[in-house]
Order: C-alpha cells, then sequence, then structure tokens
C-alpha cells in the first residue's frame, strides 16, 4: 500500500471511529477501544464510550505496577466519597480494615519504616495531608471525629507518631453514625523564594451530613494546647459553621486559597459559596448558589489552580470542574461569566451486536483527581479496570479551558481511590524503560533544557491507589495525540466574525484553533448553550468581600482580535494531507460530507448574556 492510501485508509478510520456532529453543542462521540493512544477531544458536549476490554482484566503495557500490599479493599455497591490514601512525597497513609476496627496506615517512604495509627469510631472516611510539601495529616472517622497529626514532632521515628505526633483531637461522637463526612485542607499558593507560609495552611474545612464547618487549626492549638481531645460541643473561637448547607448530603467541599470562601455540593444538586467569617455573631452568608448539572447531585469539585507554580497574574479559582451522578457527566465552568465551557460524560460501550454482555451493563461509577499543576485530569471507574488520563487546556486571559484528549489505560484490578503524587517528561532520547527513569518534581525545563509543554511532552505520571485486592504504586506513561505528526489542536478563545451577518461574535464563543504557524483544522461558530446562571456571583457582592479569584476583570476576554479565516472542508483534509507531503487531490470525500460548509457557517449563535461587570 502507498503512503497515500495509508494515510486515507488511517484518516477515514480515525473519522470512523469519532463522530462529529457540528452544531448548536458540537456534540462529539468517542467509543475508546484499549489501545493506550490518545484520542483528540473537539467537542463542547462530548460522549466517551468505554471499550469492551475494560471488564477483562487485561493490564496496559504503558502502566508500570509495583504491588505496595495485598489487601481486600473490594467495595459495597455505594460509591465511596472520601479518600482512602494519602501522599505527600515523603510518607504515605492509607486505610485498613483491622481485627478491632479500622486503622491507618502509616509509611516513611525513604527508610520504609511504618506504624498503624488507631482508635478511631467506625471506619475512616477521609484522609488528607495539608498540601503537598506539609507532614501535617488529617482523619475524620464515621464518628466525625478529626485528628491532626503533626508528622514534623517524630522526624523517621513514625512509631511514636500515635502518642507524640498527636496535635489535637476535636470529637463529635464516640458512636459511628450514617452521616458522610468529608475534610478539606485550605490550599496553599505557592510563595516566592523567601516569603514565608500563609496562616490559611492551617485551616481545614469539614463536613458532616448537611452541615459544613471550617475550624482555623493554628488558632485552636494555641487555645486548646498540643494532644488535647476537646469536644467539639466546647469550642467557639475559631470555627465558622454553617447548618443546614444543603438540603441533602454535602458530597465534596473546598476552600479557596486565601481562606475567604467555602464552596460546597451535595446531593441536592446545588453548588453554593459561603463567605468565612469568624465573628462569633455573624450569620452565614451564601455568595452564590446554582445547579451546575440540573438538579442532579453533584459529586464533586475540583477548582484547576497551578499549586506547584501560581502565575501572580492569573486568579485563583478561575475555572471549574464539576462531578454529577458519581462523577459520569462533568462540566468545565468560568467562573467570571458562569458559562459551561464544556461538557464530558463516561458511558458503557455502545451495545452492538456481539457486544460482551457483561461490559455493556455495567454503568460507571467514577473517581477523579486532578494533578497539582492542573494539566492532566485522572479519572478511575471503579466499576471496570480502567484508568483514563485526560490532558486539560486554559487559557485564563480568553476565558477559555477544555479537556483536549482522553487516553484509556487497561487494568488488572479496578482502582478504588488514588492520588496523584507527580510527573515529570520523558526525554526523546530515552528509551521509555521505566526502570531507568524516577517520575520526581516537574522541572518547567523538560529532561533537555527546553521548555516543558504538557501538550506536547511524553510525561510519566506517578499514582499511588488502592485496587480491589491490593495497594499498588503506578506509573503510567502518557503519549500526547499526534495526527500524522499534527500536534494536538489548541482548544481556544477568538473573537470571530460570522459571515453571514459580518459582525463581531461574542469573544466568550469557543472554538478549535490550530497550533502555532498551522492553517486552521476545523473551526465552529456556534457557541455552547448557556447553561450556568445568567447573573454571576460577581453581580452581588462588592469586591471587598470577594477573593482575589472572583474579583478577576473580563477586560482580556472582551479583547479584539484579529478573525481568523474559516476552513473549508478541503482546508480541513489538505492541511492534514500537506502534512504528509500529499496533494490536494488526496482529500477524503468522507471528510467533505462530514464537515459540510452549511454546518461551518450558517448557524446563528444564540443571544448570550451580558458580561460580568469589572470589579
Amino acid at each position: 500500500m502507498s503512503g497515500e492510501e495509508s494515510a486515507k485508509a488511517n484518516l477515514s478510520g480515525s473519522l470512523e471511529d469519532e463522530q462529529l456532529h457540528l452544531g448548536p453543542n458540537f456534540y462529539q462521540k468517542i467509543v475508546l477501544d484499549g489501545r493506550e493512544h490518545a484520542r483528540t477531544i473537539h467537542g463542547y458536549d462530548v460522549k466517551i464510550h468505554s471499550s469492551e476490554a475494560s471488564c477483562s482484566g487485561n493490564g496496559s503495557s504503558k502502566v508500570k505496577v509495583s504491588t505496595i500490599t495485598n489487601q481486600n479493599w473490594e467495595l459495597g455497591p455505594g460509591h465511596h466519597r472520601g479518600r482512602m490514601l494519602a501522599t505527600n512525597g515523603s510518607y504515605l497513609a492509607y486505610t485498613l480494615e483491622g481485627r478491632s476496627g479500622y486503622v491507618l496506615r502509616l509509611i516513611h517512604q525513604e527508610s520504609n519504616s511504618r506504624a498503624l495509627l488507631k482508635g478511631f469510631v467506625g471506619s475512616i472516611k477521609d484522609v488528607m495531608f495539608a498540601h503537598g510539601s506539609s507532614n501535617m495529616l488529617a482523619v475524620l472517622d464515621q464518628g466525625g471525629n478529626l485528628y491532626v497529626w503533626d508528622l514534623d514532632l517524630v522526624a523517621k521515628d513514625i512509631a511514636k507518631a500515635q502518642s507524640d505526633a498527636l496535635k489535637i483531637t476535636i470529637q463529635r461522637s464516640t458512636l459511628p453514625d450514617e452521616e458522610e463526612h468529608r475534610l478539606s485542607w485550605c490550599p496553599v499558593v505557592p510563595q516566592g523564594e523567601g516569603e514565608e507560609e500563609d496562616d490559611t495552611s492551617l485551616t481545614i474545612a469539614l463536613s458532616h451530613g448537611t452541615m459544613a464547618e471550617v475550624l482555623n487549626l493554628g488558632e485552636l492549638f494555641q487555645s486548646c494546647g498540643s494532644g488535647m481531645l476537646v469536644p467539639r460541643s466546647k469550642l467557639s473561637k475559631g470555627v465558622f459553621s454553617v447548618h443546614n448547607t444543603h438540603d441533602q448530603t454535602i458530597n465534596d467541599l473546598t476552600l479557596s486559597p486565601d481562606g475567604d470562601v467555602l464552596a460546597t455540593v451535595g446531593d441536592d444538586g446545588h453548588l453554593k459559596f459561603w463567605q468565612v467569617q469568624w465573628e462569633e455573631e455573624a450569620e452565614p452568608k451564601c455568595l452564590h448558589n446554582f445547579s451546575p448539572h440540573k438538579g442532579k447531585p453533584v459529586t464533586s469539585l475540583l477548582f484547576c489552580d497551578n499549586h506547584l507554580s501560581q502565575d501572580p497574574t492569573v486568579q485563583f479559582w478561575r475555572f471549574l470542574i464539576t462531578g454529577a451522578e458519581n462523577n459520569t457527566e462533568m462540566k468545565i465552568w468560568c467562573t467570571v461569566s458562569w458559562k459551561c465551557l464544556q461538557t464530558f460524560s463516561f458511558l458503557p460501550p455502545p451495545i452492538e451486536e456481539g457486544s460482551a454482555p457483561l461490559a455493556t451493563a455495567v454503568q460507571p461509577s467514577i473517581t477523579v483527581c486532578l494533578d497539582r499543576s492542573a494539566c492532566y485530569l485522572l479519572l478511575a471507574d471503579t466499576k471496570r479496570m480502567v484508568l483514563y488520563v485526560m490532558q486539560l487546556y486554559q487559557n485564563p486571559s480568553l476565558g477559555d479551558a477544555s479537556v483536549t484528549s482522553v487516553t484509556e489505560y487497561l487494568l488488572t484490578q479496578p482502582i478504588l481511590s488514588f492520588m496523584v503524587s507527580s510527573h515529570a517528561p520523558l526525554d526523546e532520547g530515552d528509551s521509555g524503560e521505566y526502570d531507568e527513569f524516577d517520575a520526581g518534581p516537574l522541572d518547567p525545563q523538560g529532561p533537555t533544557g527546553k521548555p516543558f509543554d504538557s501538550r506536547r511532552n511524553v510525561v510519566l505520571i506517578k499514582l499511588q491507589c488502592i485496587q480491589t485486592w491490593s495497594m499498588q504504586e503506578m506509573q503510567v506513561k502518557f503519549e500526547p495525540p499526534d495526527l500524522f505528526g499534527v500536534p494536538p489542536v489548541d482548544i481556544g478563545l477568538e473573537d470571530i466574525t460570522d459571515p453571514q451577518s459580518r459582525e463581531p461574535l461574542d469573544s466568550s464563543e469557543a472554538m478549535p484553533q490550530p497550533p502555532h504557524g498551522k492553517e486552521p483544522i476545523v473551526q465552529v461558530v456556534t457557541p455552547p448553550p448557556v447553561q450556568g446562571p445568567s447573573s454571576p456571583l460577581s453581580l452581588s457582592l462588592s469586591s471587598s468581600s470577594l477573593p482575589h479569584s472572583f474579583a478577576a476583570s473580563t477586560s482580556a476576554t472582551a479583547a479584539a482580535v484579529q478573525a481568523p479565516k474559516l476552513a473549508t472542508p478541503s482546508d480541513f483534509a489538505a492541511s492534514l494531507l500537506s502534512d504528509l507531503g500529499l496533494g490536494v487531490a488526496a482529500i477524503i470525500p468522507k471528510a467533505s460530507a462530514l464537515l459540510s460548509p452549511h454546518d461551518l457557517t450558517s448557524s446563528t449563535p444564540p443571544s448570550q448574556p451580558t458580561p460580568a461587570p469589572s470589579l
């Protein structure tokens, strides 16, 4: 087969696998095949079907697994909301069910010394280190009791951690209850060299059923003393509480990096923002409230902040990811305009003749983790033996964010809970053998001194995970999509001109953009539907009551730029084939049929809400 014929066959097959429906929603359907190659995402509404092989138990050649311990963690029919493990690079902590109840195994990773932390009420509901380099560890049990250890107090002699490192126990109950309990430390924004860590690093948020509270642990350590057991009812200072935060169970919560705003989501389908006030008489103030998934239970929220190297010119909490129905439906939001930028859903394999009954019958149940640089979104299906890696693109100045690719990795066991510990670029000259590579801290210059680009560089992602029958350390080799040598399409925002009206469209309309120096491959003028509330948070509040994230100006988003040329179907095929050295005569008819001029030019965009005023 000639090079031209091979190119035609490959491009035709690619178009068959990924169905595009260009219109107001720009719908894209992707059916994965378990072959570990990245699939480029162009759509605003993306349906991702797992492969039939996702239930087979065949491991991937691009995933190296090292067993930490063998144990039965198999869950019941429910979805475990909290974390079952935590890591900070120095220590690894994970839950175990012992003979006399639940315990927390603590491992110092350098020395491999181990300890057991005991004395919990019922099961362990959530566990978390304060931040990536902190040795402050918090555990929340089934009684809603909070335990905080400072492992710096015992150095590497962690056998003494149970008694000597315990900073405080805040007791709510001596009996387990049926409520859901979650915890979340205030995230720490990376400080410049010589700057001291902010006091908010000792602020923690807790949820118990339908209520939430924020604790200033720094103040509590001073007033209560070290190692003390303190009844929750005795606390008055250093506590902010919101009773009846939601009508139904709270599933996830997080604090803004400045500690001024608490965000919560729950089974009632709402996302709420609360202003944190430490005055005893202050009434809780809800800053913003809306239903991101049209009333469906919201199970997670992730703010897309870079916690490795924060750009001081970029507002934190600029973009938000929410998950509904056990994270099978996820949405990306702009927190300035409160527009939904993208929706992607996870589905079983499509039912076809000859399909495996088990693969198509099992409904997904997704657990999700965003790496600390906010470049990669990892998702594991607790009902299938599969891990997904998605690239996350962000352009704060243009108000755009989206996932741009998805890769499916087959596993030998389902993942129940996991944490991404690090990722690092793989040198182009490396053989790719995992034994020769240590996925240490990310070097922004890359392994060869060239600037690191998460959308271009092959990386090794390191994670620790609890599976049904073992706890593993995994190294996943991730390769960005590369179609015939064409780098991944950058999905960004531009001001464009509608060829029908010749009037500039609103700058919030998203469209795929070409890599630098290339002609546009596909450009779509139809924006996603407006699903968020028309009045953003900033309309009802003064800038003094807002965190830095919500005081962002939208002036950059409204700036006009030169309108790019719309690509015809011939341009689309010719752009790809020209990279292969092929002529326009090699244009594939199927591409022309799929991307009709009518779809690209004749849609009339819906009206957009008034942008939020600059604060």
